[in-house]
């Protein structure tokens, strides 16, 4: 029988449990997992507000906007591009 991998959602969701349950402390638990304390806290938040959905990898970049072609950055009229 092969080892089952736990994919991040699963084991996001256990380092949580750890810490909701109150076995052990947000330091204790990011150090035994190797974790940031505030890279914790997030998770915390995220699984307190929308459950083991937040614990979902969200992207790492924000989405381009319309935005950027009409604020600061934008070209004058007339003037070569980069």
């Amino acid at each position: 029988m092969p080892l089952k991998v736990m994919d991040v959602v699963e084991q996001r969701l256990r380092i949580v449990a750890e810490v909701e349950a109150g076995r052990l402390t947000v330091r204790d638990t990011a150090v035994v997992f190797g974790a940031s304390r505030t890279r914790l806290h997030e998770w915390l938040t995220r699984y307190r507000v929308d459950g083991a959905a937040g614990l979902v990898p969200r992207p790492l970049c924000r989405q381009p906007t319309d935005d950027f072609n009409h604020g600061e950055f934008a070209q004058p009229e007339g003037s070569p591009g980069l």
